[in-house]
């Protein structure tokens, strides 16, 4: 809950907390029925991260600042809507289809599987910024279902993968801050005048700096 009221006084995508633990409460309702206390832990959870949401600045507000940056998306390249058969979109083809051999090789699929992965799913058919995080999510379930289903197949985890994949993340994370701080961000000399040519060539009254 502390780290629901950081995020949400830096990006707006903190409502991801309160709606994951929503979609687990659900997963475990369709599973377990209403009774089961972990169902009732995650709605209490979403509900409080709801709470820490709106100590913000922008109070209330802050719950629909994501939809009304989403209006916006003939405007912002990384808000319209992801193509599933082009670019980085495929992955999220890939893995349904990886999902649904897996549900058919299997002799029985929770029914907050299903609804988690297909949440997921249409959380990266949103918009293109959600592509990563959506695959982020969707990943660990894809290979829980792949592992019940070609259990022949499965090999036991190596003790040195966990270390590696971190040094490997903290390495990347390393290289791309360099490669950064090496490149000059905003080219003062030629950026500027480029994108008032380019704003004197739209129709009157644009917004040069969004409401949000």
């Amino acid at each position: 809950i502390p780290s629901t009221v950081v995020w949400a006084n830096l990006h707006g995508g903190w409502v991801l907390v309160p709606a994951v633990m929503g979609l687990v409460a659900v997963g475990r309702v369709s599973d377990n029925g209403i009774r089961d206390p972990v169902a009732r832990r995650a709605a209490l959870l979403s509900l409080l991260a709801l709470t820490a949401g709106i100590l913000t600045p922008a109070g209330p507000a802050a719950l629909g600042a994501v939809m009304r940056i989403g209006n916006s998306a003939t405007l912002i390249q990384e808000w319209q809507r992801t193509e599933p058969l082009f670019s980085i979109g495929v992955l999220t083809v890939a893995m349904l289809i990886l999902m649904c051999i897996g549900w058919v090789r299997s002799t029985s699929v929770p029914a907050s599987e299903v609804v988690a992965f297909l949440a997921c799913l249409i959380f990266t058919w949103v918009a293109w910024r959600n592509v990563a995080p959506g695959l982020a999510l969707v990943a660990p379930l894809v290979a829980h279902r792949l592992t019940a289903a070609f259990p022949s197949a499965a090999l036991p985890e190596p003790r040195w993968s966990a270390p590696l994949a971190i040094a490997v993340a903290a390495a990347l994370s390393v290289a791309g801050l360099i490669g950064l701080t090496g490149r000059e961000h905003l080219p003062t000399a030629t950026k500027p005048i480029r994108l008032a040519q380019e704003i004197a060539l739209l129709e009157p009254d644009q917004r040069v700096l969004n409401n949000y």
